[in-house]
Parts: C-alpha cells; sequence; structure tokens
C-alpha cells in the first residue's frame, strides 16, 4: 500500500471514529452494532467479496490499538469489558446497556484512543 492509500485510509477510519463520537457526545445511539460495526457498516454484509481498503487497514490495526487501550477486556471481538457481568461478550450482548452508564463512558474512552491511534499511524506515513 502507497503512503498516499494508507493516509486516506487511516482518515477514512478517523472520520467514521469522529462522526459516532460527535453523535454519542450529542445523545444519539447507534441503532445496532458496536464500535466496530460502526467503522466497517457490517462489513462483509454490505461489501461482499470487495470491502474498502480502509477496512482492512481496520482489522489489521484496530488489534494493536485494542492492546494499547488500559482498560482492553483481553478479548478482540469484545475488546470493552464487562460492568455489570464478568465477560465483555455476555455484556455486548446487553444491548440495552450497550450506550448508557458506564459502558458508554468506556465506550467513548475506547473511541478517542482510536482516534489518537490512528492518527499517528497516518502520521508515522507521512514521514
Amino acid at each position: 500500500m502507497d503512503k498516499l492509500q494508507h493516509t486516506i485510509n487511516c482518515n477514512s477510519i478517523i472520520e467514521k471514529l469522529d462522526i459516532l463520537l460527535q453523535q454519542l457526545e450529542c445523545g444519539l445511539i447507534p441503532q445496532s452494532g458496536g464500535i466496530c460495526w460502526q467503522v466497517d457498516q457490517g462489513g462483509s454484509e454490505l461489501f461482499g467479496d470487495s470491502p474498502p481498503s480502509y477496512v482492512y487497514m481496520w482489522y489489521q490495526h484496530s488489534p494493536i490499538a485494542f492492546e494499547a487501550w488500559p482498560q482492553f477486556s483481553g478479548d478482540y471481538e469484545f475488546p470493552v469489558p464487562g460492568t455489570s457481568v464478568s465477560s465483555a461478550e455476555a455484556q455486548y450482548y446487553r444491548s440495552s446497556e450497550r450506550w448508557v452508564g458506564p459502558q458508554l463512558e468506556l465506550r467513548l474512552s475506547l473511541i478517542r484512543h482510536l482516534i489518537e491511534y490512528f492518527e499517528e499511524l497516518g502520521h508515522a506515513s507521512e514521514g
């Protein structure tokens, strides 16, 4: 991947995360999915065998970013830890709690962390 495409991919991810952050800060709750779904918009459900290149970058780099987030659950599919149940996965499936209270605060923290990570990754390709 060339530097320009790398930067474009990072910017696409940042834009999606930033839109999600702004919506959440205004009290708008996503109708489905978690953070990853909001970035890839359902991935293969929408794009089939040809997702945009930023989706590949997301799945290549998001696990690294999750590991660098202090609250990481240890589960790459469910990176936000449980707050009312012990398992991150079980917490995720309590969809009524996903975007409120302690879960919302953790998700906001993760989104901000991901934006910083992909900003740094994008700048690294410029040098």
